[in-house]
């Protein structure tokens, strides 16, 4: 698209915009008019005349902002459609209700937790990471966060990271200060702002109490090579880490980054895990080859450095909320299949094997394969897309398929669609794959609104039906963003303890 096409767009966009708003404030003044006699004759054709231009000028500014990418051979995109239009209005407006109830609660508990973190902030923890890039921002560390590590030279994509216990890094930066021993220590640590894990030195006989009363308080010297006095490794408990990623196939007016999910990254935090939250390139600016190779890289970067924040690089499990998780299962399988036709291939042979593959897993590529990705443990998909053909025709029963960036970002060709639609794939490579090719799973669907629970519930009699440990739940009554706010912490409802116990009993 040229600049001054892309301009163009953006004045229609705000024109557009703010008739609307002068359309809904116009209705809104006009209905408590129609019940006077005289006034009312001017006060309903004004609310039915306003009525009609909203339904028609809301799906036309929804076109503009989500359906001009990737469109048509046209100027504009759009559809007069009046059932489209209809349905696009309803959709519109579960947005807007949703967005009205979540961005209160969620930005209190936001601001909630930046005070918390700024109150534990480390100091001197400003650094640039290279002072000759002008695109590298600061990144922060405090207590229980380190925000904006870049994990990718490539994309200068970040990530965040939650941390529950102290780390090596930590340790390495503790200076020695003895101190006189404290006169009463608390007994009740559930209202404690870090999810720190007090760690047990000197040989303190009480675990949750690294100071014992009568003894010198004295805390750990730096690690470095040359100290006596050097912390091993072994001598701190490594959690598990969960790489979170969000729903990158999200059909929003917005962009998701990573810090609106800083809540949920505390919750997995405080329930005792390294959490990482990367930002994982959005559509436009990248589809599903340059997405896999963000999370490979997110992968690596937490194999080669998350020991240093007290994570377990053996123990690495991936959480991906709808298109995320597909996202995730995606790179596995394509990397899954495409080892199992070379090892075929060295073993009876490169025309044996072609001549009894089948077309389709002949054509699949494993994207950006020299990026090294590390074993992963665990697959947590909430809510995940495993047939998106089936997906899209979902899309275009609701009459949204035109504003999906689902097709966009898989496709757009039927072909494309069925290469990475993992359901697909595992179905073809049945007779390929061994047992152990996947890691074992915990899908968990939904019933009502953006993905239909058949999409887990198909997904995991596949996976079961290859032998990979598979455990899958469905809450019916839950939505496809009330997931997400049921595992961020002060949003607790009905449904969080039992998500939270599935979580803890699927990542040892």
């Amino acid at each position: 698209m040229s600049q001054n096409w892309q301009s163009g767009m953006k004045w229609l966009q705000g024109i557009v915009g703010g008739w609307i708003i002068s359309l809904f404030l116009l209705l809104l003044i006009s209905i408590p008019w129609i019940l006077f006699p005289i006034i009312g004759l001017v006060a309903l054709p004004t609310f039915l005349i306003s009525i009609f231009l909203l339904g028609v000028l809301i799906p036309f500014q929804a076109y503009l902002l989500l359906g001009q990418t990737d469109r048509p051979p046209c100027k504009i995109f759009f559809s007069v459609n009046p059932v489209r239009c209809f349905h696009i209005c309803l959709r519109t407006y579960d947005h807007f209700i949703f967005l009205l109830d979540a961005i209160p609660s969620v930005g209190i508990g936001m601001l909630k937790q930046l005070f918390v973190f700024l109150s534990n902030i480390e100091p001197n923890s400003r650094t640039s990471q290279n002072i000759l890039s002008p695109f590298r921002s600061l990144s922060l560390r405090g207590v229980t966060a380190t925000f904006g590590l870049i994990y990718d030279d490539q994309s200068l994509n970040k990530l965040d990271i939650y941390y529950p216990s102290l780390s090596t890094l930590h340790l390495q930066q503790t200076i020695t200060t003895p101190q006189t021993p404290p006169t009463q220590m608390p007994e009740d640590t559930q209202g404690t702002t870090s999810t720190c894990d007090p760690v047990n030195i000197s040989g303190s006989s009480d675990p949750l109490d690294p100071f014992p009363r009568g003894e010198p308080q004295i805390r750990p010297q730096p690690v470095t090579p040359l100290s006596s006095s050097t912390i091993s490794l072994n001598t701190i408990d490594m959690k598990p880490v969960v790489v979170f990623v969000p729903d990158v196939g999200m059909t929003s007016l917005f962009t998701l980054r990573r810090w609106m999910f800083s809540l949920l990254g505390i919750k997995f935090s405080q329930m005792g895990y390294v959490v990482l939250i990367p930002d994982i390139t959005p559509y436009p600016e990248g589809k599903i080859e340059v997405m896999c190779r963000d999370l490979r890289s997110v992968c690596q970067w937490a194999k080669n450095n998350l020991e240093e924040y007290g994570g377990d690089p053996d123990r690495i499990y991936i959480c991906g909320h709808g298109l995320g998780g597909t996202l995730a299962l995606l790179t596995l399988t394509q990397e899954a299949i495409v080892r199992a036709g070379e090892g075929m291939m060295r073993k009876f042979g490169v025309q044996r094997v072609r001549q009894r593959m089948p077309n389709g897993l002949r054509a699949v590529r494993c994207y950006h394969r020299e990026v090294i990705m590390p074993d992963i443990k665990g697959l947590i998909l909430l809510a995940p897309i495993g047939d998106c053909l089936e997906q899209i025709q979902y899309e275009a029963r609701r009459w949204i398929e035109h504003l999906s960036p689902l097709r966009r970002i898989i496709g757009p060709s039927q072909t494309k669609c069925m290469q990475h639609s993992v359901t697909h794939l595992l179905f073809a490579a049945r007779s390929i794959l061994p047992v152990n090719c996947l890691p074992r799973m915990l899908v968990v669907g939904t019933g009502k609104g953006v993905i239909p629970p058949t999409q887990g519930m198909n997904l995991h009699e596949i996976v079961h039906g290859l032998g990979i440990p598979t455990t899958f739940q469905v809450f019916r009554e839950m939505g496809h963003w009330g997931m997400i706010r049921t595992l961020m912490t002060g949003l607790e409802d009905e449904y969080s303890e039992a998500l939270r116990l599935s979580v803890e009993e699927f990542v040892v």
